[in-house]
């Protein structure tokens, strides 16, 4: 049996606390760094890597990438025309309960995000945020990502506000999304393959590279954002 490669987990750099999230120049510089361009080339490898049945070629050139990781374009619909970008979409409060529940974790203005271990191809090779679904013995959403945190990163979670509801795929309910925060240093279990801090614009580029899992991420940190910014103006 081939031994398990160990998680990479990438601290967050020591910043200025009391820095804006608005995107600036040097975030925009650590997007373009050769190593973190390296890091998108990876996953996306890993992700085509993860189509299985599929020639090579068809699945770089649906990713907009040449067989080397690079960027050749926007991505290829079939039909002569670019693939528009996944998002997904925030539902009314209330309606369905949620059937997963997802975290927005923030620190020094980075947001935490993961490779699951996940045995749909499609997912392979990229990045979203930590949590899972709620099964019948969580007592509530927040007890639910708790256990998940608990779980995947073996650290003690906390609830600090809800950021939305999304619709996912087929999923007879909406993912909810909630604020949260952990105390510990995190030891990401087997179902974790990369555990990484990423800025906003880092994210960006990871979903015009099409490496984020779920669609939503990006919608949820703009929410999560507006959030916290309402509640540090109160």
């Amino acid at each position: 049996m081939a031994k398990r490669r160990k998680p990479m987990v990438i601290d967050v750099p020591t910043e200025d606390p009391d820095a804006t999230a608005r995107p600036d120049a040097e975030s925009r510089a650590v997007a373009e760094h050769p190593e973190f361009r390296a890091l998108i080339a990876g996953s996306r490898r890993r992700s085509a890597a993860g189509e299985r049945g599929r020639p090579a070629e068809e699945v770089f050139r649906e990713l907009g990438l040449t067989e080397d990781g690079e960027a050749s374009g926007e991505p290829d619909t079939g039909n002569g025309h670019p693939a528009p970008a996944r998002r997904g979409h925030a539902t009314p409060t209330g309606a369905t309960p949620a059937y997963r529940v997802k975290a927005v974790i923030r620190r020094d203005n980075r947001y935490l995000l993961a490779q699951h271990n996940n045995r749909r191809p499609e997912y392979q090779g990229k990045w979203t945020f930590l949590g899972g679904l709620i099964d019948p013995d969580d007592a509530s959403p927040s007890q639910a990502l708790i256990r998940e945190l608990r779980e995947e990163l073996r650290v003690a979670g906390r609830v600090t506000g809800e950021v939305g509801r999304f619709s996912y795929r087929d999923n007879p309910g909406p993912c909810l999304v909630l604020l949260a925060q952990f105390e510990g240093e995190p030891r990401p279990n087997e179902e974790i393959l990369a555990l990484r801090w990423y800025t906003r614009v880092e994210v960006e580029a990871l979903g015009r590279a099409g490496l984020l899992q779920m669609g939503l991420e990006l919608e949820a940190i703009a929410q999560a954002e507006r959030l916290l910014g309402a509640l540090n103006a109160g």
